[in-house]
């Protein structure tokens, strides 16, 4: 299920507070960490096996970028 971004963006901004950092979610689902991420300025690495749920997280992030 998707999580809320709030929990993330509160563990991002404390384990990396430097922007431009590089983040690893080894189980991204559906791209809630990478979305946090993006929109704290770092960079993201996501890894996930089931096809689906990796396209619908690459859409969710994409998106986040777009003005």
């Amino acid at each position: 299920w998707a999580q809320s971004t709030v929990e993330a963006e509160y563990i991002i901004q404390n384990l990396a507070p430097f922007e431009d950092q590089i983040i690893l979610d080894p189980l991204m689902g559906d791209g809630t960490t990478g979305i946090s991420a993006v929109k704290l300025n770092h960079k993201f690495i996501g890894i996930e096996l089931d096809k689906e749920r990796f396209e619908n997280a690459r859409l969710r992030i994409y998106d986040t970028i777009q003005p």
